[in-house]
């Protein structure tokens, strides 16, 4: 009965985050709060996800991309990325490119594509050709992809993953 329950909940969660009315912090924290109140999950094992390195991380990373957008930063390197390519499809995607391989190298792939993702001045209706931010992304995130993959043989083990649960 439990998987039931379990499974009714997160097809309700995955309505909600579809649906996109309810904001999603707001939907994850519900989806948490019925698990535990349905005898799913403890209290301990409800509050546990919040203190997971890994969701700090991604918090962290839209935080930086939303207060770098909100500084208008991703505007202006968006606006300096337009200025220097002109109309030339193929130089933006080749900057992009560069750009998020240097910034893989930096930051990781992840921050990278974050860094992209969140820049809505890239996407922007205009006549250059460039239609929305996946187009943008594309080459982003498949040169991040490849730029991180010999940092990432390189360096020793995940330092994000949380220690093993001790029962």
């Amino acid at each position: 009965m439990q998987i039931v329950i379990t499974l009714s909940i997160i097809a309700a969660a995955m309505v909600l985050f579809a649906w996109n009315r309810v904001p999603a912090v707001a939907v994850a924290v519900c989806t948490s709060l019925a698990l535990y109140f349905a005898g799913i999950l403890t209290m301990h094992e409800t509050l546990a996800g919040f203190g997971d390195p890994v969701v700090i991380l991604i918090a962290a990373l839209v935080a930086i991309a939303s207060g770098l957008e909100i500084a208008g930063v991703g505007t202006w390197a968006g606006q300096l990325l337009m200025r220097h390519t002109r109309a030339n499809n193929t130089l933006r995607i080749v900057a992009i490119m560069i750009i998020a391989a240097v910034f893989s190298g930096l930051i990781g792939m992840n921050g990278a594509v974050a860094a992209f993702a969140r820049t809505r001045s890239l996407g922007a209706p205009d006549p250059s050709g460039i239609r929305s931010n996946s187009d943008a992304c594309v080459g982003s995130q498949f040169q991040s992809g490849v730029a991180d993959r010999p940092r990432s043989r390189s360096r020793p083990g995940n330092r994000v993953r949380p220690r093993p649960a001790s029962r």
